[in-house]
């Protein structure tokens, strides 16, 4: 049993009798509760009760990193035996002063930009915003560290283990070139093709024809600099290797030896094209894709000509975005699952050299 002497928690839930378990487990511990419930005058009463019985002291779980590794570990367990309540955990080493340090380093209004979209003019609005914004004071803002990184030397497979999985969740990717590149409607058609859409290769090879997974895709996390290019597929345990094989074979062939075809080219193209109309419905659309012009320093009429540069794409420009995207003996490699059913089989693939890992991503020792 973990010993949580000296520090206290919030338990909050949704259900009485989940959270009163939740706070008697804490409390036995020896952990200080609060325990809060929403419900009725009479549920509330009842809460009130409870919490003096437990002799209250404190509102939330605090104390030093080692502190918080150990109220970290109470969190799984509770959720694990108990299921869905929310933990208040604080971290000392992370102070209200480092939380106002960061805001005045880095929110300043020669450091922002607004986006207003509606029935207004700059003349109307601008007034309103000098007189909100006026004491909002600027000053000097760091200059972030976006350079550019090599891609990984080798491919390397990272295995966390989960006992007893039903399924196996598989993550491969590489870093990718920036979203603001001269190539990039080429990279995003090429990306429809292998796994944008339900209709991509990845989903009709996992899903449709192997019936593995219940879907399997592939994206980007777009930055201003370089970002990360990702696939994934939660499949079933038993088919975790196999369905790791197909993975490879996907990523491999779209660089090399089964490139896009003209009907695949043709349904990428429609797919970015025709939902233009549809992406820009409601005004909270429009302001979020000018806000991707702003934060990934895109041209201002970026979107103005999006729909031709996307038909302008041939065949020869998606195969070199997928040789400039994918690089198949560099990719990293995430497998969560029951390392006991499939560890050995994942080392016979041989996709690199397997890193054991814990949740935290923390390696494990040998390998």
């Amino acid at each position: 049993m973990i010993d949580l002497s000296g520090k206290t928690a919030l338990v909050t839930g949704g259900s009485r009798g989940i959270g009163r378990a939740i706070a008697i487990r804490l409390a036995t511990q020896g952990a200080d509760v609060a325990f809060t419930y929403k419900g009725n005058a009479d549920a509330a009463a009842e809460t009130t009760a409870f919490i003096e019985a437990l002799e209250r002291r404190a509102l939330a779980i605090q104390g030093d990193a080692s502190q918080a590794d150990t109220a970290d570990a109470v969190v799984k367990t509770v959720l694990e035996a108990f299921g869905k309540v929310d933990i208040l955990v604080n971290n000392a080493g992370l102070t209200r002063d480092d939380l106002i340090r960061f805001h005045r380093t880095w929110f300043r209004p020669n450091h922002a930009t607004l986006v207003v979209v509606g029935a207004t003019t700059m003349a109307e609005i601008r007034p309103r915003l000098e007189r909100l914004f006026a004491r909002w004071e600027p000053g000097e803002v760091p200059t972030k560290n976006i350079g550019t990184v090599e891609q990984q030397p080798r491919s390397t497979v990272y295995l966390l283990d989960r006992p007893d999985a039903i399924q196996s969740l598989i993550l491969v990717g590489n870093v990718a070139p920036p979203k603001a590149n001269p190539d990039e409607p080429a990279i995003e058609t090429m990306n429809q093709i292998l796994g944008g859409t339900p209709t991509a290769r990845l989903n009709l090879n996992l899903r449709e024809d192997k019936h593995w997974s219940y879907g399997s895709f592939s994206f980007f996390r777009d930055a201003r600099g370089q970002r990360p290019f990702m696939a994934y597929a939660p499949v079933q345990t038993d088919k975790t290797v196999e369905a790791l094989a197909e993975l490879r074979k996907e990523l491999s062939g779209m660089v090399e030896g089964r490139p896009p075809t003209p009907e695949e080219l043709a349904r990428a193209q429609s797919s970015l094209t025709l939902t233009l109309p549809g992406n820009w419905e409601t005004m909270d659309a429009v302001a979020g894709s000018i806000g991707e012009i702003v934060t990934f320093g895109l041209d201002d009429r970026y979107f103005d000509g999006y729909a031709d540069r996307v038909r302008a794409q041939t065949l020869a420009t998606v195969s070199a975005a997928a040789r400039e995207t994918i690089h198949p003996d560099r990719l990293v490699w995430v497998v969560v699952g029951d390392r006991a059913k499939i560890e050995q089989g994942v080392r016979n693939l041989g996709l690199g050299e397997i890193r054991l890992i814990d949740a935290d991503g923390k390696p494990l020792g040998p390998t």
